[in-house]
């Protein structure tokens, strides 16, 4: 399983939210980079869909235990994988382009519209 997340809002390491969801030393920041996306206004929390333009700034992180840790993650963005279509977020594979222009692949949560 992939074991990179593409954090933009809440879970970028400097909120400390992934220290407090799944433990400081279950994670790495592997690099600041950015995605093909596009950021929208007016929801609750930060969200992004999918984009044409390298639009979204983040951090890639690199999960341990992800078969442990992306269940954690799931809950808490509120992503059923067995019920995709009422999820208010859903996590899907991405191209993160590392500020050091090394391209990794890492999962995001997208907002559901």
């Amino acid at each position: 399983m992939l074991n990179k997340l593409f954090v933009y809002g809440t879970l970028k390491s400097e909120t400390h939210k992934l220290d407090e969801l799944i433990g400081s030393d279950k994670y790495k920041v592997k690099g600041w980079g950015t995605i093909k996306a596009q950021k929208l206004s007016g929801t609750q929390y930060p969200a992004v869909v999918p984009g044409d333009a390298n639009d979204i700034r983040g951090e890639l992180i690199e999960l341990n235990d992800i078969e442990h840790t992306i269940k954690i993650l799931d809950q808490y963005e509120d992503y059923d994988p067995q019920d995709e279509s009422s999820s208010p977020y859903i996590r899907k594979p991405i191209k993160v382009i590392l500020d050091t222009g090394e391209e990794q692949i890492g999962w995001i949560y997208y907002y559901n519209q």
